[in-house]
């Protein structure tokens, strides 16, 4: 993107008007959110023993860390819109939203004693 500021380039050799300023601009991508206008995305893996209790989660924002809370029961993969936590709108005092996929992870490797509880609370879910 070029931004072009009239006026506040070098002064002509022959005395006359000063030029324009040109100012190319590079916006690299960020690993950890994508932008789209002044909106962020970005998705967060979290417990899913946090998910089954409806638990605080934190959530990586461009003005540091916060918490939110997962319904009890959220499927992986929904998204939360966290609302002024986006990208500054030009020419106004306000922010864009921050949506946040969340997703959890299954455990890899369960104890014999997880297990046991783990088929506990699936003879409760049949009853």
């Amino acid at each position: 993107k070029i931004l072009k500021i009239p006026g506040k380039g070098k002064k002509s050799k022959y005395a006359g008007k000063r030029g324009d300023l040109y100012v190319r601009i590079i916006i690299k991508e960020n690993p950890e959110f994508r932008r789209d206008g002044n909106n962020l995305y970005c998705s967060t893996l979290c417990s899913i023993y946090s998910v089954m209790l409806g638990e605080k989660i934190k959530i990586n924002t461009l003005k540091g860390e916060i918490n939110i809370t997962a319904p009890q029961g959220v499927r992986t993969g929904n998204t939360f819109r966290v609302r002024g936590l986006g990208m500054p709108i030009y020419g106004s005092s306000g922010f864009g939203d921050m949506y946040v996929t969340l997703n959890y992870r299954l455990p890899k490797n369960i104890s014999d004693k997880e297990r046991k509880l783990i088929k506990k609370l699936q003879k409760l879910e049949k009853k």
